[in-house]
């Protein structure tokens, strides 16, 4: 088993692979079917850049941003992962971000730690749901077409702090966001 700050431990392609669990994997690209790691500890930092994968391709963002050559790749090989990442942290969940596994009633499915179960693809990693992709993809053309962050990525001053994302990227999340008041 990883611990943090130590490279991921390699293990054999199983289908307990295939579950991934949403309280306690870290580093790396969570399970890719051949390396696997878990961390014990549930620091923020740890938990989070674990979690934490890329939404999108450079191939869906050039299509997204209808750019035809590859002059723009060292700015999406940058930003692909920091709007992937402010997706994920407004989400608040790590788990979120991803497609569950729902048994026949349509409830989510959970292990047997009663971790919620994400629905993997056939390299074993995560799903994220449309509107994620679809959020990612729009924060994306914002920031790409606003770079010095004036037009649509301003927030005004009678909104207060802590807008991470545009207008249109928040409101295709809005509806898979953990509310904060209760």
């Amino acid at each position: 088993m990883a611990r943090c700050g130590s490279q991921s431990a390699t293990t054999p392609q199983s289908p307990a692979l295939r579950t991934i669990r949403t309280g306690r994997w870290a580093h790396g690209r969570a399970v890719t079917g051949r390396t696997a790691s878990r961390c014990g500890c549930r620091s923020s930092p740890c938990s989070w850049a674990a979690a934490m994968r890329d939404f999108v391709t450079v191939e869906q963002a050039r299509q997204q941003l209808r750019i035809d050559g590859d002059a723009d790749d060292a700015w999406l090989v940058i930003w692909i992962p920091a709007v992937s990442g402010a997706v994920a942290g407004w989400l608040k969940d790590r788990w979120r971000p991803y497609q569950l596994q729902l048994d026949s009633n349509g409830d989510p499915l959970r292990d047997s730690d009663g971790d919620l179960v994400l629905l993997v693809d056939s390299n074993g990693d995560p799903i994220a749901q449309p509107a994620v992709i679809g959020a990612t993809l729009v924060e994306l053309a914002s920031q790409y077409r606003y770079r010095e962050g004036e037009g649509d990525n301003t927030v005004p001053a009678d909104a207060g702090h802590g807008y991470v994302l545009s207008r249109a990227a928040t409101a295709l999340l809005a509806p898979l966001r953990r509310s904060t008041v209760v």
